[in-house]
């Protein structure tokens, strides 16, 4: 788990490849999904096409439902 900071949420799509393929590469081991809430951002054709061609599951959770992904939500609490 960890988080970035963009300036803009265009460069989302970007960032989430880029660190799939630097952890994939980095410690030699396959991400197995990738869980967020269904934002549009993270719900592009390009990141679906990239997630079937690398064989990562894509979880989208309840939007507004904080409960349900409290993984991230533990790391970004101030």
């Amino acid at each position: 788990m960890k988080g970035f900071c963009l300036r803009f949420k265009s460069e989302s799509e970007d960032c989430i490849k880029n660190h799939i393929i630097k952890i994939q590469t980095q410690f030699g081991t396959k991400i197995k999904f990738v869980r967020h809430d269904g934002a549009h951002e993270f719900a592009t054709n390009s990141i679906k096409t990239f997630y079937e061609d690398h064989g990562i599951e894509q979880q989208i959770t309840v939007p507004y439902a904080h409960q349900t992904n409290g993984t991230a939500e533990r790391a970004i609490r101030c």
